[in-house]
């Protein structure tokens, strides 16, 4: 009573005379095949720990997306991610990683599309964004919902974000990320919490 995903195969028999008789039809069922072939794939295009996108996966959104379309690109940087590693340890470390990408999803549009493209970075692209000061406003939403006290074993733990913004064609994502990136970095030599947009010399 449901869908079964299978493949179908078709053989032309013949007679002594080489004469056709009829066809013979296999049909075979690789709806499980289909299944492991799928968790592979997104396995392949999604970070384990986080379930968000990862690098090749936040690179098959953005070549899917319209020639014509306009994005906005948020690049966010942990500040002093090491420290937690180092302090509290590795599976500490990983529940901050898994809590900020809780708060980043509590954040964004569903029809924004959400990364994790490093150790302790995070990108959020918003498609079609009305104005430059649009992404800006959520790059600021971003770092002010990521920066909330963190309740971890027994005490809460501080942790910041400091975010660049970049806004342009779908066809110079790759030049977008780079420009956003450059303007994270910015905001981390400012001290970090804060928001930087990229600014073209």
């Amino acid at each position: 009573g449901s869908p079964v995903w299978t493949r179908a195969t078709t053989t032309l028999l013949r007679d002594e005379h080489n004469q056709p008789l009829h066809f013979l039809t296999q049909v075979e069922n690789i709806e499980e095949r289909r299944h492991l072939m799928e968790q592979l794939r997104q396995a392949a295009l999604h970070d384990p720990l986080t379930g968000l996108a990862n690098r090749a996966g936040l690179q098959e959104y953005l070549e899917a997306l319209p020639p014509d379309a306009h994005i906005g690109f948020v690049v966010l940087d942990l500040d002093r991610f090491k420290d937690v590693n180092d302090v509290a340890g590795h599976a500490a470390g990983d529940e901050v990683l898994r809590t900020v990408t809780r708060r980043i999803l509590s954040t964004v549009r569903p029809q924004d599309h959400a990364a994790r493209t490093g150790g302790d970075e995070f990108v959020v692209v918003r498609s079609r964004p009305r104005s430059e000061f649009e992404v800006a406003t959520m790059a600021n939403q971003l770092v002010t919902t990521i920066s909330a006290p963190l309740r971890l074993g027994a005490g809460n733990l501080s942790i910041s974000a400091s975010a660049g913004v970049a806004v342009g064609p779908a066809t110079d994502a790759s030049t977008l990320h780079i420009s956003a990136d450059e303007a994270s970095y910015r905001s981390k030599r400012c001290g970090g919490g804060t928001v930087s947009l990229f600014a073209a010399s």
